[in-house]
């Protein structure tokens, strides 16, 4: 199975190329994480993210009045992350 394969089934808007082996997955407009296996590792719940880099990866969380940025390891969980408040 290849990334090709998981557009077919149209399960995910968007998916970024493999990298540490984690791909970027876009669902229902909100990104997240797969790894080479095809399973979900890390919930889509964010509004955009890069792909991992030295075990990292950005994230960014808009909600109305505030917007969350930071950086997530490969279990999901945010190792540095800055919030604004009223942003736009």
């Amino acid at each position: 199975r290849g990334l090709g394969d998981v557009y077919k089934r149209q399960e995910y808007e968007e998916v970024k190329p493999f990298k540490e082996n984690y791909a970027a997955i876009k669902k229902d407009n909100l990104w997240g994480y797969i790894d080479t296996t095809f399973q979900v590792k890390i919930p889509c719940k964010y509004d955009n993210c890069s792909s991992f880099k030295k075990g990292l990866a950005s994230f960014e969380i808009k909600r109305e009045a505030l917007m969350i940025e930071g950086y997530i390891n490969k279990r999901g969980e945010v190792v540095w992350q800055k919030e604004y408040s009223n942003w736009d």
